[in-house]
């Protein structure tokens, strides 16, 4: 037969889940440094961002509301 035991087990502590929402750049990591665009009139239209076919793919696979997000972070980013 089994013997049954009336002593609780330890429950194994939960990992902490990683917040992927704050991105922390330190100095050691390398940068990608924009061109100057914003004093720059015209800049935009004379050079139109674009992202690769991949990316793109990707970007519109992704709900309004992920997209949205996705951006608001991006653009945190770029201006930390």
């Amino acid at each position: 037969g089994h013997a049954c035991s009336s002593e609780p087990k330890a429950t194994p502590q939960k990992r902490q889940r990683q917040d992927d929402s704050m991105v922390d750049l330190t100095d050691s990591e390398p940068k990608f440094v924009l061109p100057n665009s914003f004093g720059a009139r015209g800049f935009f239209k004379k050079f139109p961002p674009a992202v690769p076919d991949s990316e793109k793919s990707i970007i519109l696979g992704m709900t309004p509301d992920a997209r949205e997000t996705q951006l608001v972070r991006d653009t945190a980013a770029v201006m930390r």
